[in-house]
């Protein structure tokens, strides 16, 4: 007899089990998103990574991703965004998921302190180089790959011998 989960912990059981490595760029200036997307989509292409690459340009658009259901392994997020800032979402998000890997990336060292309270994996400063980026991605990746053999564990199942 199975005993059912609530849909929560499936969504966390599911997207740790995933092999689709989701991105996704929040940052209000145009052309530097374009140019996020653009390494982030190479680094993960010459990590032989499959994935996908969504921009986002404000943190309201990313909510709305969100409450339609999308889920990301890597959120790039700008903090100083018109509207809602991108520390303010990282904060919303801690408060209901805290399996979502979150890099900073802007051009203010005002929110430094602020945001390791989310447990980013990294804080870039703009302007970025691919260098660091890469290196925060293959942080991330290391995390993620660690997630999903727990997962894999945790999910297989278990022959009880019986007595």
């Amino acid at each position: 007899m199975q005993i059912p989960m609530p849909s929560a912990i499936m969504s966390v059981k599911e997207r740790a089990v995933s092999r689709m490595y989701r991105v996704a760029v929040c940052e209000d200036e145009k052309n530097l998103r374009e140019d996020l997307c653009a390494q982030c989509a190479a680094i993960l292409s010459e990590l032989q990574v499959e994935h996908t690459v969504t921009p986002y340009s404000s943190a309201e658009e990313l909510e709305a991703a969100f409450s339609a259901g999308a889920e990301f392994s890597l959120l790039c997020l700008d903090i100083l965004m018109d509207g809602k800032t991108g520390m303010k979402l990282a904060q919303e998000l801690r408060e209901r998921d805290d399996r979502t890997s979150i890099l900073f990336i802007t051009g203010s060292t005002e929110f430094l302190k602020d945001g390791y309270s989310v447990r980013p994996i990294q804080y870039l400063l703009k302007p970025v180089s691919r260098e660091d980026l890469e290196q925060a991605i293959k942080t991330d990746l290391r995390l993620y790959q660690d997630l999903l053999t727990k997962a894999k564990k945790l999910l297989k199942p278990t022959v009880v011998p019986a007595e």
